[in-house]
């Protein structure tokens, strides 16, 4: 799929860009999520999380539509329906609805979270508010923006659960996630709440917006308006001085109260209730829509999504579907076995993809299918032979190039793997696995150089994925740089803390680089470069107070020697705000001893900017 930009709108969390489908000539919408450094890891995971819920809502005549999750250098992406809509919140600042266009989005709203419950057992949207609703010129509403959405089964969950409660002060970061002046009471409290309810209480706010033209509790601090929602009552006087009428009166006090049980999670009541005044006020229905059915393209698009999510079920069952309803298409089975495999399910998917070259046995998409099959299977010289069938339908595909060059470097057939990446690389040069492909060849071929040049300028095009910065410093350590070494692999252990085999990398390049300068290694300093490893990759295992009392121990053992420092740095870093008032004065103390013997003496620049990192 080739994607060009047209334009681009930034939220609280993420970029949406306006997107044109070249190979059709169609626009959409690609959300990413503007992820701060260090923290790519967990906002994919979120952003994971809303893609899998948004995909699995399929297409509904009030939601807005997801085609599929893109990985497009170490960021996932999604794919969205193009709307040519305004955000409900725009068209309010324009002015008040009328009763019968409210009545009517309310309907819809109610109608869209209706569908989600049905589709999705649990469900909850998390941030209803205008902002997230978007309004056609034919008066249709849309529900979009699952960021914070779950269902039973599907829910981010943040490694440390204290940083899922926030006290920023955005509007749009508060208490356990939500939009302060939509939000429900119970998501204020600092003790995780049941969220069940919430998403009723926030759709009264939004429809007593849409009658009245202000929200039921507005004020001049964030902190006013949360003791609004905690304590005052909605003032259901300003929907009567607008001649609403006490059925629906009635409901927006019903979601508006601050007691659960009285608030009701399903929204079917909600919707009947306001059907039937539209229908008593102005004899009017709410259309309902026809649905358009996806393509096969948008079918394949959707499976595979899953499959790259993680629930190649989903993917298998999502593509038997439309063979039993559409009929058998190579390009169907061959997804199919695409999706088998991710799952791991080997034998299912070599009968798939069997099946696919019986159905068209000339087809690129099948070729590069039962190879990647082949390959899991390992059956390698079956696959190249299928990759090379690819390659004859499709000479100039650097997907099948990458392919067979991955291919090669696993039976160490180094000189053909460097053909491939770099018949790949002359076609298209921005392509990351293109670069680790020459990278890992020059490396096994001894050009270490070369292969640290090939491993940066992979790493400048993909510079979050931990893979690249590992195995650069795999190179670091084989042309005896240990520095340049230990400072990438912690860069792949800051972007993937569960990198495996990385840690021991780390502290292997530490203990040689703190050999070589004279000094020597004992069992406790050891210790404590795996609890230092631990700490940098938030799997404590131990209080933040007694690492820094063991490191304080260690430091004195090793009369003060500022190498420590480079080691351990970020995992000091990562701790010295929950110190106590005490160990955090006792490690200023250490570390002012340690600045005082910089100072007399010459220490490599590293070292003092990682005194700089601890300090500041």
């Amino acid at each position: 799929m080739r994607l060009k930009i047209c334009g681009i709108q930034s939220g609280g969390f993420s970029n949406v860009y306006t997107v044109i489908n070249l190979d059709e000539m169609r626009p959409y919408c690609l959300k990413e999520n503007r992820a701060l450094p260090g923290d790519e890891r967990k906002k994919n995971e979120r952003l994971a999380v809303e893609a899998e819920i948004s995909l699995r809502l399929g297409r509904s005549p009030n939601l807005v539509t997801t085609y599929a999750a893109l990985s497009y250098k170490s960021r996932l992406l999604i794919l969205t329906e193009y709307l040519s809509a305004t955000s409900l919140d725009l068209r309010l600042k324009k002015g008040s609805l009328s009763l019968k266009m409210a009545l009517s989005f309310g309907v819809q709203l109610a109608g869209a979270l209706l569908s989600a419950q049905k589709i999705l057992p649990g469900f909850v949207h998390g941030d209803i508010k205008p902002g997230n609703c978007f309004t056609t010129s034919k008066g249709t509403l849309k529900l979009g923006d699952f960021g914070l959405a779950s269902a039973d089964g599907i829910r981010f969950r943040d490694p440390n659960p204290k940083n899922e409660y926030s006290v920023g002060s955005s509007d749009t970061s508060i208490g356990w996630g939500g939009t302060a002046g939509y939000m429900a009471p119970e998501m204020f409290d600092k003790t995780k709440p049941d969220r069940s309810n919430a998403d009723i209480y926030a759709f009264g706010v939004t429809l007593f917006e849409m009658l009245c033209g202000t929200r039921p509790f507005t004020a001049a601090s964030k902190e006013e308006i949360i003791e609004m929602h905690r304590h005052s009552e909605p003032p259901m006087h300003l929907l009567a001085l607008k001649g609403v009428p006490q059925p629906v009166m009635d409901l927006v006090e019903r979601c508006l109260s601050k007691s659960l049980a009285e608030r009701s999670s399903n929204f079917e009541w909600v919707e009947n209730t306001l059907r039937q005044t539209l229908r008593d006020q102005f004899d009017f229905s709410v259309p309902i829509d026809p649905i358009p059915e996806l393509n096969d393209k948008e079918i394949v698009r959707r499976a595979i999504s899953f499959a790259g999510l993680g629930n190649s079920q989903e993917a298998v069952e999502c593509l038997d579907n439309a063979i039993r309803l559409r009929g058998r298409t190579a390009e169907m089975i061959a997804s199919k076995a695409v999706a088998l495999t991710l799952g791991a399910r080997t034998d299912a998917a070599y009968e798939a993809s069997t099946s696919a070259l019986m159905t068209h046995a000339d087809s690129f998409v099948v070729f590069l299918a039962h190879s990647r099959v082949l390959i899991a299977g390992g059956d390698l010289d079956n696959a190249e032979e299928y990759l090379l069938k690819a390659l004859l339908v499709q000479p100039n595909n650097c997907v099948a190039l990458n392919l067979i060059g991955r291919l090669c470097l696993q039976t160490k057939q180094y000189g053909e793997a460097a053909r491939y990446f770099n018949r790949s690389r002359i076609l298209d040069a921005t392509q990351t696995e293109t670069w680790e492909g020459i990278a890992i060849t020059n490396l096994a071929e001894g050009r270490i150089e070369k292969a640290i040049t090939s491993f940066q300028k992979a790493i400048s095009l993909d510079p979050r994925r931990s893979e690249l910065h590992k195995l650069l410093g795999d190179a670091y350590r084989a042309n005896n740089q240990p520095v340049e070494a230990i400072k990438s692999y912690k860069t792949s252990l800051k972007l993937a803390p569960l990198s495996k085999g990385t840690d021991r990398r780390l502290v292997r390049s530490f203990i040689g680089l703190y050999q070589r300068n004279g000094h020597s290694v004992n069992v406790r300093l050891a210790r404590m470069l795996i609890r230092g490893t631990r700490i940098f990759t938030n799997n404590f295992g131990t209080s933040s107070d007694d690492f820094v009392i063991h490191f304080i121990t260690v430091l004195r053992e090793s009369n003060f020697n500022p190498l420590l420092l480079f080691f351990f740095d970020s995992s000091l870093a990562e701790v010295a705000d929950g110190l106590n008032a005490r160990v955090s004065q006792k490690l200023a103390e250490m570390l002012r001893i340690v600045f005082e013997r910089c100072s007399s003496t010459v220490v490599p620049a590293y070292v003092l900017d990682s005194l700089g990192q601890i300090l500041y």
